[in-house]
């Protein structure tokens, strides 16, 4: 939401009956589009901050100018970030924490910011990365989603380590290092697609299969010293996509998105609620 008004990405080409590449927004009169937005490839995320709307996503061009995966809309118009034509990969989510507008997933530089590990923050002025680097199995990592909890930023994604800490998959930062949650996830997949906050626990939704060694199938959340299962859990196909890909938290209930079967032990086709009551 920006200025009172919902804002959506994703990979589509018209909202209502009218044109609108990849975002668009949902006001009283209907579906509006915003006709310069990224028009090349899929918006994968978007966030405020500081008066603004920024979208990430594959996207390498909008309709008049060339974005590389990362704008800003200023109510009005779109303009470029300036990030270099050698960035990389997916902006996969974009979240406030401390001020600053973090950006994360696959890139390899960004203005004034070389090799920024997958992970960006920005001020308004300028771009910073959180010190030391976070490392994923082969190298790079790879963050597919963040959330702020209890002040801290959370990142979750191909991560196993921090100047030799070990980060099992997920990582907490206090604003000066890194810290594990417990000895995070495993199993197979090992990926987090999704996190928030649900009644003061942080929530962890994606293809996993142990959270601190328990076994939690999918799902599990975090009290700040310790990993819990939600029931049963989710129960996707196998093969297949990763069952839980997205999470939200509304009146009282967790809401859970995905591909998935059964959640509880019960059947349940791709969308469920979980009451902590």
């Amino acid at each position: 939401v920006y200025n009172d008004v919902l804002y959506i990405g994703g990979s589509f080409s018209l909202a209502g009956n009218q044109p609108a590449p990849n975002i668009a927004r949902w006001t009283a009169s209907g579906w509006q589009s915003l006709g310069d937005g990224p028009a090349s490839r899929p918006a994968s995320s978007v966030g405020t901050y500081k008066g603004d709307l920024f979208v990430g996503g594959t996207f390498d061009q909008g309709a008049n100018s060339p974005f590389n995966y990362f704008t800003r809309f200023d109510g009005t118009s779109f303009s470029s970030m300036a990030w270099a034509s050698g960035t990389y990969g997916v902006v996969a989510e974009i979240i406030t924490n401390r001020d600053l507008l973090v950006v994360s997933c696959g890139f390899e530089d960004v203005p004034g910011l070389a090799d920024p590990q997958s992970i960006a923050m920005w001020n308004g002025s300028n771009w910073s990365k959180p010190e030391p680097d976070l490392r994923g199995p082969n190298g790079t990592p790879f963050i597919i989603a963040m959330c702020e909890f209890e002040g801290d930023l959370i990142v979750a994604g191909d991560i196993s380590s921090a100047d030799g800490l070990g980060l099992n998959h997920i990582a907490r930062w206090d604003g000066t290092a890194w810290h594990p949650l417990g000895s995070g996830l495993g199993g197979p997949g090992n990926f987090v697609t999704s996190l928030t906050v649900y009644r003061g626990y942080l929530v962890a939704g994606g293809q996993f299969e142990t959270a601190g060694g328990e076994v939690v199938n999918n799902i599990a959340r975090w009290d700040g010293a310790f990993w819990s299962a939600l029931g049963e859990g989710v129960e996707g196909q196998s093969p297949g996509p990763f069952p839980i890909q997205t999470l939200a938290s509304h009146g009282g209930s967790l809401y859970v998105g995905g591909t998935f079967q059964a959640a509880g032990g019960l059947p349940m086709s791709n969308i469920a609620r979980w009451d902590l009551d």
